[in-house]
């Protein structure tokens, strides 16, 4: 994992968080049943076609060359169509973008489809990703540079409204929150020393989260634990290092938490969600 930060025209703090990346070839041509990845998914298929079914009943067809864009934790399953040469190709790339803490996308909506056109740069970039194979400072520069370049053209598929802006506004607010909790994945901190970190009454400070997050502050930390989680898991990460940095103590501990949530195992969470 490779973590850049961003700073954008109007000085918003952006994080870039690298996970994985991929250029498979040949591609694995097979159905990838539900799942729901705990990053942005951007991918080019070349010389296949797939459906995308997702949770809310709709669906997307996508055909060889044309741009997958999947936020992070939308349930959706993969179905192959049809492969239109013997050997197809998959450039993927894995990453998270954060504002203030908080996912830039999809408080930013992206189309989950994107033309040829924007394909082939989407596929580039991705197909870069995966060709940064050390651990170096050039290897983490060229990481970074590579997230400014996703993040620009996604961006450019975007559809920004005055109201998106005002709501990353608003998170900026609780921005020392975020880091506070994001400093401490292994504990649950009470409302009243979250209100304390920006000096808010604790009413005051829960009806600003609610507000803002959709959810409390600590059921938002106990969310925040088990994405960490899922992250670190397809960060290939061992089960006791986990439980020690989220705070469950040991692996049984927490293989029993992240069933509860996610419905896996952390094995099979892994087994499933580790490709394209």
């Amino acid at each position: 994992m490779s973590a850049t930060n961003l700073i954008s025209g109007n000085g918003l703090p952006i994080e870039a968080v690298y996970i994985m990346s991929g250029a498979d070839f040949p591609a694995i041509n097979r159905d990838i049943d539900w799942r729901e990845l705990p990053c942005l998914l951007v991918a080019e298929r070349i010389g296949a076609s797939c459906r995308v079914r997702f949770s809310d009943g709709h669906s997307q067809i996508y055909r060889s060359g044309e741009a997958m864009i999947i936020p992070p934790y939308t349930r959706h399953r993969t179905e192959i169509i049809a492969c239109t040469i013997p050997e197809t190709t998959t450039y993927w790339v894995h990453i998270n973008y954060t504002v203030a803490g908080l996912p830039l996308f999809p408080a930013i909506p992206l189309p989950v489809w994107a033309d040829r056109r924007c394909g082939r740069t989407l596929g580039r970039i991705a197909g870069s990703f995966a060709a940064v194979g050390g651990s170096s400072l050039a290897d983490s520069a060229r990481i970074g540079e590579l997230s400014y370049q996703l993040l620009s053209a996604l961006l450019s598929l975007a559809d920004i409204k005055k109201r998106v802006l005002g709501m990353v506004t608003e998170r900026l607010r609780l921005a020392p929150v975020f880091a506070f909790i994001s400093d401490h994945p292994g504990r649950t901190a009470s409302v009243d020393e979250l209100a304390s970190v920006i000096g808010l009454s604790p009413s005051r400070f829960a009806s600003l989260f609610h507000a803002v997050t959709g959810t409390t502050p600590i059921e938002y930390q106990r969310t925040a634990r088990i994405r960490k989680a899922s992250v670190m898991l397809l960060q290939g990460k061992k089960l006791a290092e986990i439980a020690r940095t989220t705070g469950y103590g040991t692996p049984f501990s927490f293989s029993r938490a992240f069933k509860a949530v996610t419905g896996a195992s952390p094995a099979a969470y892994k087994q499933r969600h580790q490709s394209m």
